[in-house]
């Protein structure tokens, strides 16, 4: 095969394979898969992410008759929130024996197929973890995960997209240590106390229509607690309410409408009741999974290109979300 026929292919292969990772991230991931059912998943582009909260309630609201004074109390509620976009890149290099060896179109694209297989892989292991970390691994360059915005120390001043969670109340999330409670240890013989847990909480966490639709823990707290409602007959098996359900993961049960599922990456000993109808994961739309052709390194025989996406999590009302830590 001509050099040149062979960079063609090596070219144009490779741009369809970026596409497609994008595609196939978004939908492996059982978190961001959610969000793309929930249409939580958004392109957007700029320096920053300003993104409007919704929390608080609106005190100037009263019901009035004739001339009484009408209330228009400024409620001490900020509108909007701000955090950085996380930077991924993953590069992928062919060396000149690479291209001399693969020799022919199928050669060829199987060559690619496998690095994109590896790269695809790579990057959505490392995007599964950090969706369950604060944001301060590589550097603290890694987007905000989950503990980011659903934290066991809720008291504490300390900053959160730019507000400051120790004098703003209103944007605390819902915290239980059940090593601290009476709950005691989940599995248990008296089969109550992971239920007892999780019942409090749900309850703390509902608004009217609002109510957690994931609670999503580590595996160890998920055997505990699957034992505990199985011991009582009290949940059905995801895959036999929702025909959906069965690609957040098969290995997954509901309890009051709430998918209960375990991620390997989630902290341990800790459970997480997420409302998703606030979680929002966003992508820039110049850095959507972009494809940077290869170039040759002046003191290599290869060739090195480059997929870069930048994107973040955030969250728009923490007070909806809860965690459940210390689990026994």
């Amino acid at each position: 095969m001509p050099p040149e026929t062979s960079k063609n292919i090596l070219a144009t292969t490779m741009k369809y394979h970026a596409r497609e990772l994008a595609d196939d991230v978004t939908t492996h991931i059982p978190l961001l898969k959610m969000m793309l059912d929930k249409a939580s998943l958004k392109v957007r582009g700029g320096s920053k992410l300003v993104f409007p909260l919704e929390v608080g309630d609106n005190t100037s609201t009263l019901a009035y008759e004739g001339y009484q004074t009408l209330t228009i109390t400024d409620d001490d509620i900020l509108d909007y929130a701000e955090v950085r976009w996380a930077r991924y890149n993953t590069s992928y290099q062919y060396s000149d024996d690479d291209e001399a060896f693969n020799d022919g179109e199928e050669q060829v694209i199987d060559f690619i197929a496998t690095r994109i297989k590896n790269t695809k892989n790579s990057l959505k292991k490392i995007l599964s973890a950090h969706l369950f970390e604060d944001g301060s691994s590589m550097g603290g360059k890694a987007l905000y995960g989950i503990p980011y915005y659903v934290r066991t120390d809720t008291t504490t001043t300390a900053d959160v997209a730019g507000i400051d969670q120790g004098t703003k109340t209103w944007w605390r999330n819902a915290a239980v240590n059940n090593a601290g409670g009476s709950y005691g240890a989940w599995g248990s013989a008296t089969n109550k106390y992971g239920r007892s847990a999780i019942s409090d909480l749900f309850i703390d966490l509902t608004r009217n229509e609002d109510y957690p639709g994931l609670g999503i823990m580590d595996k160890a707290s998920f055997k505990k607690l699957k034992k505990e409602y199985a011991q009582a007959e009290l949940y059905q098996l995801g895959s036999n309410q929702n025909e959906k359900k069965k690609y957040y993961g098969s290995r997954s049960f509901v309890v009051d409408d709430v998918e209960m599922a375990f991620d390997v990456n989630c902290p341990a000993n800790t459970f997480y009741a997420l409302n998703m109808d606030y979680m929002k994961f966003y992508i820039h739309k110049k850095k959507n999974f972009q494809w940077i052709p290869a170039m040759r390194p002046t003191n290599q025989a290869a060739q090195v290109g480059h997929i870069r996406v930048y994107l973040q999590l955030v969250c728009t009302n923490r007070s909806l979300q809860g965690v459940i830590y210390g689990i026994s």
